[in-house]
């Protein structure tokens, strides 16, 4: 299974701001939706919280200890810690898993991921919530494009190969 981090990030790193995306990028978000599509996605319960629940024709994982287990249908699937909601998205889905945050979720899996696609925000943003660096020792990028004023940027991995696949 692919492991694929998706963000949105601004120039100074920043990804939230009191629980919410700090800009409007409806490109982004249609490009979010196309993408992620049909598959798997992997999250935190403030991510979760902050979408506003269940992102329809995919799969959510959300790693929480305080979302009561019994909101778990077909849709969404309630896990305490990320190596659990990798274990179950590596018994739901055998193609892609799409990380979408926040913070210590894309820590978690910046070391195993295998792909990284990040909307690069053009501007500082204030914000209290911030993606990791990317390390070009550990990845190398792969296609650049635009989303509106914004760049896609895909990066592979390429240090080492993900010992978790």
């Amino acid at each position: 299974m692919k492991i694929i981090i998706i963000a949105s990030v601004s120039s100074n790193r920043v990804i939230g701001r009191n629980g919410q995306i700090p800009w409007e990028l409806p490109e982004d978000l249609q490009h979010f939706k196309t993408t992620t599509m049909g598959h798997t996605l992997l999250m935190g319960r403030k991510t979760f919280e902050s979408i506003g629940g269940i992102l329809p024709g995919r799969t959510n994982i959300v790693v929480s200890n305080t979302i009561s287990k019994s909101q778990k249908n077909s849709e969404l699937h309630i896990v305490e810690n990320p190596s659990k909601g990798l274990e179950l998205a590596r018994s739901i889905s055998r193609d892609k898993l799409f990380i979408c945050g926040g913070e210590s979720i894309y820590n978690y899996f910046m070391e195993i991921a295998d792909e990284l696609l990040i909307t690069e925000i053009n501007s500082i943003v204030e914000g209290d919530t911030f993606f990791p660096d990317i390390s070009m020792e550990s990845w190398k990028k792969a296609e650049t494009g635009f989303i509106g004023e914004s760049k896609l940027k895909r990066y592979v991995r390429s240090s080492h190969k993900n010992l978790l696949s």
